[in-house]
């Protein structure tokens, strides 16, 4: 983690900060001299002395006010890079490795984990450097002063840095506790707004509360552990600080009786020790939080460190077209338990069967029509195609290739997919349809959205194309939602196009008629699941797959 902090505002800050450090201990001497002048000091020389006060103060100021700004960019820059590699890790996960998480667990990477991980690594290191500066430079100037003292603060100091190692365990234990509660209590609030319409047309409204009030429950216990073992151990160092700090007044007051040095000497002292204790304490802490950390940091390189699978897919060529058949050869399927690797065959196997020595063939240009009862494998068999799910038996290929040894970005060109529930971004109608890509033509938008009947909708809107849905494509009906999605694949222009059920929030005129359209591109090879399963639709289809329990059958 700490390479997110190699930034020039970082080199800056290490240079700035002993500068900062060396003006703040100074203000002890600046004390010491204060007393002197008091005790032997001139009245007609006062003006000197305030003059030098003054311009002391001000470039501690200048200092102090520069290097936290370049503390606060060092760190704002470090997150900021964070969360740009952990998106570009997600989102270069196979959409099988994406599937093995639950998606609210990539929201608390990028919010929770990363802030508690800021709290406790990257301020904290921010927080050492000074610290330790401070220890430094406080023990050698104490030791210039006197000796006796400085071994008195070192040995005090010294049973404080070890407290740490007998402590670190249960406040590790505490804090991977409260990530793992807070990621829960993310998924759980993710469910419920997801299920908001469901909750009110079933009156779940009680259920749900206690639902939430169990996940709200843990995260509070375990949100009061961490907070607590984090307050245990500042206690802790301000016990040993406050020994510290009175011991050197004690020891400091005999040696003044002793006539070892002048009282001026033990305030100077005095403020030096503020300036080793509290480091010191603060230092038993920081080294706990750290340690603890490591419970974020290893959830999180578990992301920053994903490569692929299988390394050799780095050296294959880009499948660029589609020219034979897709078949699926002694192919089986079950979904993996809870826990379990998605890609790891052997302890899959049987797990929860879904498909069962499936053999197809699907040439070119040619539409096939996908139909059995609910449940019985017909969504898997096109997931399966669109490589959610690669911890199969068998093969699935397409022109002889193995679809699990085709990169993503080469096989995602070849293959669209439109989903019953599509995603729908809250932005134009022409950004949803073209998905920013600025290489596609109005006139290509138009036809695909006459195409899949959304010309009309279109026409009757002020801004056209320009209009922006809402979140949540609060703004348009399902209907409308499903032919963007359609007028998405479309424009794309791939070679191979899955249907899952795409047309089922349609009204069975439109869906048939957008089927037809889809069934009337010649060179455009079409796999569709559909509930509009007419007799027009069976005879234009020129296969008919019946899928029953996990069987497909022509």
């Amino acid at each position: 983690m700490f390479k997110f902090l190699k930034t020039g505002y970082m080199v800056l800050y290490l240079a700035l900060q002993p500068l900062s450090t060396a003006l703040e201990v100074g203000v002890s001497y600046v004390m010491m001299l204060a007393i002197d002048y008091a005790t032997n000091g001139t009245i007609e020389k006062l003006h000197l002395y305030l003059l030098g006060i003054i311009v002391y103060l001000v470039i501690s100021f200048l200092v102090d006010i520069v290097t936290k700004r370049v503390r606060e960019k060092a760190s704002a820059q470090a997150l900021f890079s964070l969360r740009e590699a952990l998106i570009k890790k997600i989102l270069a996960m196979s959409t099988s490795e994406y599937a093995s998480r639950n998606s609210g667990s990539y929201v608390a990477y990028l919010t929770k984990n990363v802030e508690k991980l800021e709290d406790s690594y990257f301020w904290t290191i921010f927080r050492i450097y000074p610290s330790v500066l401070q220890l430094i430079v406080s023990v050698i100037w104490l030791s210039i002063m006197d000796w006796r003292l400085s071994l008195f603060v070192l040995f005090t100091g010294l049973i404080q840095l070890i407290v740490p190692k007998f402590t670190v365990k249960p406040v590790a234990k505490a804090e991977k506790d409260y990530i793992e509660k807070s990621e829960n209590y993310t998924i759980s609030l993710k469910e419920i707004f997801s299920a908001f319409d469901l909750i009110k047309s079933y009156n779940l409204q009680e259920k749900i509360e206690i639902l939430h009030r169990n996940a709200n429950t843990g995260y509070k216990k375990a949100s009061f552990k961490d907070r607590y073992m984090s307050g245990f151990m500042g206690s802790l160092g301000d016990f040993f600080s406050s020994i510290t700090y009175i011991g050197v007044f004690f020891l400091g007051a005999v040696l003044v009786l002793l006539g070892f040095f002048k009282i001026s000497v033990i305030i100077a002292a005095s403020q030096l020790v503020i300036f080793i204790v509290y480091p010191l304490s603060n230092l038993t802490q920081y080294i706990t939080s750290i340690l603890a950390a490591k419970a974020v940091i290893k959830d999180l390189d578990e992301i920053l460190n994903l490569q692929e699978k299988d390394n050799s897919l780095k050296d294959l060529e880009a499948k660029t077209s589609f020219e034979d058949s897709i078949s699926f050869e002694n192919m089986s399927f079950s979904y993996p338990q809870d826990g379990e690797d998605e890609e790891n065959e052997e302890e899959n196997r049987g797990a929860f069967p879904a498909l069962k020595n499936v053999n197809l063939s699907v040439k070119k240009g040619e539409k096939v029509l996908i139909v059995g009862e609910s449940g019985s494998g017909k969504s898997t068999l096109l997931s399966l195609l669109y490589k959610k799910f690669t911890g199969y038996e068998g093969l699935i290929k397409i022109d002889g290739t193995d679809i699990r040894k085709i990169p993503d970005d080469s096989y995602f060109k070849l293959v669209s997919v439109v989903h019953q529930s599509p995603f729908i971004f809250d932005d134009t109608i022409k950004n949803n349809i073209a998905l920013y890509n600025e290489d596609i033509s109005d006139e290509r938008i138009k036809e695909a959205c006459k195409k899949a009947g959304l010309q009309k909708f279109i026409d009757g809107l002020p801004l056209g194309l320009e209009t922006r849905i809402g979140e949540g494509a609060s703004k348009i009906s399902g209907g409308e939602k499903q032919r963007i999605a359609i007028a998405r694949a479309l424009v794309k222009d791939s070679p191979i196009l899955l249907m899952d059920e795409a047309t089922s929030a349609l009204d069975n005129e439109t869906g048939t008629e957008i089927e037809n359209t889809v069934l009337s591109q010649k060179d455009l090879t079409c796999i569709i699941i559909s509930h509009h399963v007419s007799e027009a639709l069976r005879a234009r289809a020129d296969k008919i797959v019946t899928v029953k329990d996990g069987s497909a059958d022509i």
